[in-house]
Order: structure tokens, then C-alpha cells, then sequence
């Protein structure tokens, strides 16, 4: 039986998506920056918790550097 998030996900989606979020972290690209990694996880978490339409310039202004800095 499937069972989906109130997003529209499945558990087993959102378990493959942050193993992909996790493997892209590790990336040299990624692991060299302060700022890159916050802000991709942010965003993908941020979608996954159903406020992905809720992202806007203002919103990642003022949430990534608290993220940041946590």
C-alpha cells in the first residue's frame, strides 16, 4: 500500500530524495562552500514539508542565513 504526504510524496520518495540531496551534498562542489549546502538543503526540505510554494526572495533572505548560522 502507498501512503502519501499531504504533499503528495511518499515516504519512500521523500526517503530517496534526501539520499539525493545527501549524495549531492557530499560533492566536492558542495562540500567546499558554506552557503551552497544551506541553501539546497533548505529548499529541498522546504518542498518536502509542503511550503515549497511559500519560497520566495524574501522568505530565502531572511531564512537561509538563520539556517546558516543555527
Amino acid at each position: 500500500m502507498t501512503t502519501y504526504t499531504s504533499v503528495g510524496y511518499t515516504e519512500e520518495e521523500k526517503a530517496r530524495i534526501q539520499s539525493q540531496l545527501d549524495r549531492l551534498l557530499a560533492n566536492i562542489h558542495f562540500s567546499n562552500s558554506r552557503r551552497f549546502p544551506s541553501f539546497l538543503r533548505f529548499i529541498v526540505q522546504e518542498e518536502l514539508e509542503g511550503r515549497g510554494d511559500q519560497l520566495k526572495e524574501r522568505t530565502l533572505g531572511l531564512e537561509v542565513p538563520a539556517v546558516q548560522n543555527s
